[in-house]
């Protein structure tokens, strides 16, 4: 069965500070497995209802949105039992709302309804797949690190420029990227 995921990745260029945190906090979810690159999510994996080459052709028709620049700075935590995740908030949700009002259509289009029981909330993930416990206690750390002086999370500000359609069939161990739309750089902030 092959999977469709729609997100925004982080320019690969400027996400090395994030990339560094995150791999320093690894150690509260032993069974986290990276299989994406840092990125919004902005219509989740969902099983496919096309074939790939017509889910590149709909995806490679969406409207165009203007590109945007987005602080990421404060530190959240969606907590539960079995799985719990700590992300960064973007300081606006308006342009990932408006992203995914444009494509949802698309994806309606490519992937199987599902997406009901899912309240979208842009974010960046820091690390997933952890018990409550370690999410806390990561949650705290990071709120002890934002506090300082010295912060390095003033640096997670990002020019957002393109959106991906990824494919990952059942026997993949990662996401491959199958398409990608530029966001229009005439209007960015």
């Amino acid at each position: 069965m092959m999977r469709y995921l729609i997100a925004i990745p982080l320019p690969e260029s400027d996400s090395t500070s994030f990339i560094k945190l995150r791999d320093s906090f690894r150690h509260y979810a032993p069974r986290w497995k990276l299989t994406l690159g840092p990125h919004i999510t902005i219509n989740r994996p969902q099983d496919s209802l096309v074939p790939c080459e017509m889910a590149i052709e709909l995806f490679s028709n969406a409207p165009i949105s203007p590109s945007f620049k987005m602080q990421f700075s404060k530190v959240e935590a969606f907590i539960g039992k079995r799985n719990s995740a700590v992300y960064f908030e973007p300081e606006s949700h308006l342009p990932f709302n408006n992203i995914k009002s444009l494509y949802q259509p698309i994806a309606d289009k490519i992937v199987k309804s599902g997406d009901e029981g899912w309240a979208f909330h842009p974010h960046l993930t820091l690390i997933n797949r952890l018990r409550s416990e370690p999410a806390q206690e990561a949650l705290n750390e990071l709120a002890h690190i934002q506090s300082s002086e010295a912060s390095a999370f003033k640096d997670f500000s990002y020019l957002l420029d393109r959106v991906c359609l990824y494919k990952k069939e059942n026997s993949d161990e990662i996401w491959h990227e199958i398409a990608q739309n530029s966001l229009s750089v005439s209007n960015a902030t």
